[in-house]
């Protein structure tokens, strides 16, 4: 796994591999079903998303991220447009 910024590798524990991808997994499946709540809990309070919807800072503004993100494809702008 390389660092950021291009320095040296990082090496993690199989503890923290595993710890890792149970985060993802539950992220996943509350984005899946919708379940905001849920998937919040997966964050720090201090957590920054930046993505092709823009970029959130804290809990609250990714809890009013997920509105637009999570609404219907045909309601979405695209982003490939």
């Amino acid at each position: 796994m390389a660092a950021p910024g291009g320095g040296t590798a990082v090496t993690l524990s199989v503890a923290d591999r595993l710890d890792i991808l149970d985060v993802v997994t539950r992220a996943d499946a509350a984005a899946s079903s919708r379940d905001a709540e849920a998937y919040l809990a997966c964050f720090t309070d201090d957590a920054r998303l930046v993505g092709a919807m823009g970029e959130y800072s804290g809990k609250d503004e990714l809890r009013r991220s997920v509105g637009p993100i999570w609404q219907p494809r045909a309601s979405r702008p695209s982003i490939c447009a």
